[in-house]
């Protein structure tokens, strides 16, 4: 048998795998939004009809998501050279719009920011500050993670090493909030531009939308850590495309690791210094991070377990800007004792979408350079679903997070039609979770589907590469990452 039929018989077998997988995953959320749907039978004198209704939507429109796509067998849209400048633009006119109003005039500002459904910090920047905060109670010598403390009204729930923002000689503290908060809108947003910068057709125009949505817009008016988070990641694949070298790559794993020491959940951005392997001796970089992560968390215990303590009890919380497991899952009857299990299964056959997807769209051999995409896209999967779906709670501004799953949703049109249609299907459920934060079921399911599903398609990428890499026919491949 030639290789061409090989190849084709092939193409073929995991078209229908793709197929079958996407089929699986609207029957597993079928069956999630029909039981969430059920809550008016169980309790139809409380808020069992509320959550029902959100349930019904959330089926509507999730159905609506998949179905849409399957009118169009080919797309092209282009964007002009200057439009990630226009979407980091946006982005920074809004969020300093909102903050400039508030500055000017309070009650004009509250009514800009109900506009765009925002639900406004008790003061500005919020979340900063009370980081900031943490850091002056800590400089002052009081332990803040204990209860009672002293300073603070709740301990802190972050990581050890947002209290060794102490040694920055005076910077990071609450009375430079503003400053900081600031420079969080600038550097976000050039982050955001960068990912235009990477994105191409529809997927790219879908970016504008995030710059403009609420989950997006709440990071910045808060300038929660999770915007540092974003900005290392970008920051970590751009610096190691450009200078593929000792020195890039160890920068890189230092800025990784030190977001890990402040929320945890970082540490799975090390995913970003798999390529260094390439480089010679390149796994003294790995070993070098993993020693010190493993050496981190058996030294702070204590506070991981504090940290997920504090997400198990965010069950009832409403359902505006609220993503997670936990308060999805809580929102089905409480009969159904399988809830965690459902919401598994819906991510991993989601994955395994993703992985034959992969496979449909890359049958030739990997290049000798990981694609652009791969990596940014693994980052903003990965954390994504670390905090909703495995910690099980965060607030909407974790969405913000997809937005490094776009330039992995670019769409060619020589590709199978399946494959075209789970790539606008995976568009149209970003669309939902940049603009969605009043639906929790709706806004969860859709962000942990797509967010599966490009994680699955870019580990097969990755995956390859590595088996290429580690091929006797290829000794030697660069690190890096091509276009």
């Amino acid at each position: 048998m030639s290789a061409n039929v090989t190849s084709g018989t092939r193409s073929a077998r995991d078209a229908r795998f793709v197929a079958g997988l996407a089929l699986i995953t609207v029957a597993l959320i079928s069956i999630f939004t029909i039981g969430v749907a059920s809550r008016a039978s169980e309790d139809p004198a409380g808020s069992g009809p509320v959550i029902a209704s959100l349930g019904m939507t959330a089926a509507v429109i999730l159905g609506l998501a998949f179905v849409i796509p399957t009118a169009f067998t080919w797309v092209d849209v282009r964007v002009t050279p200057g439009w990630p400048y226009i979407v980091g633009g946006v982005s920074a006119l809004i969020a300093l719009m909102g903050w400039l109003l508030v500055v000017v005039s309070p009650a004009t500002g509250a009514a800009f920011y109900r506009a765009i459904r925002l639900p406004q910090g008790v003061v500005q920047f919020w979340d900063l500050r009370l980081t900031l905060e943490t850091v002056d109670c800590a400089r002052w010598g009081f332990n803040v993670f204990e209860t009672n403390n002293g300073c603070l009204a709740d301990p802190s729930i972050y990581g050890p090493g947002i209290t060794w923002w102490r040694f920055t000689f005076g910077l990071l503290t609450e009375s430079n909030t503003t400053l900081w908060g600031l420079l969080v809108i600038v550097g976000a947003s050039i982050a955001l531009a960068w990912v235009a910068k990477q994105s191409f057709g529809l997927a790219a125009v879908v970016l504008l939308a995030a710059a403009v949505g609420a989950p997006w817009q709440l990071l910045l008016e808060r300038a929660n850590v999770d915007a540092l988070v974003l900005m290392i990641a970008v920051f970590a694949v751009w610096l190691t495309r450009r200078w593929s070298s000792y020195w890039a790559w160890s920068i890189a794993a230092l800025g990784i690791w030190l977001a890990g020491t402040w929320k945890y959940y970082p540490f799975v951005l090390a995913i970003l210094l798999l390529p260094v392997v390439g480089l010679r001796r390149g796994w003294i970089v790995l070993a070098g991070f993993a020693a010190a992560t493993v050496a981190f968390f058996v030294l702070t215990w204590d506070n991981v377990l504090l940290s997920l303590a504090a997400s198990s009890g965010m069950a009832e919380l409403g359902d505006f800007v609220v993503l997670g497991r936990i308060p999805v899952v809580a929102r089905l009857p409480e009969t159904w004792s399988t809830g965690d299990v459902l919401f598994a299964a819906i991510c991993a056959v989601a994955i395994a979408w993703g992985w034959f997807l992969g496979r449909t769209k890359h049958p030739n051999p990997p290049s000798q350079r990981i694609p652009a995409w791969v990596l940014p896209a693994l980052a903003g999967g990965l954390l994504y679903l670390s905090s909703v779906a495995l910690t099980g709670f965060a607030y909407g501004y974790k969405a913000a997070f997809l937005v490094l799953l776009v330039p992995g949703l670019r769409v060619r049109n020589h590709w199978p039609r399946i494959a075209v249609w789970s790539t606008l299907v995976a568009i149209a459920l970003l669309l939902i979770s940049f603009v969605v934060v009043w639906n929790t079921v709706l806004a969860t399911l859709a962000g942990v589907v797509v967010a599966s599903l490009v994680v699955g398609q870019a580990t097969y990428v990755l995956i390859r590469w590595c088996r290429a890499w580690l091929s006797p026919k290829n000794p030697s491949i660069p690190a890096g990452q091509s276009q």
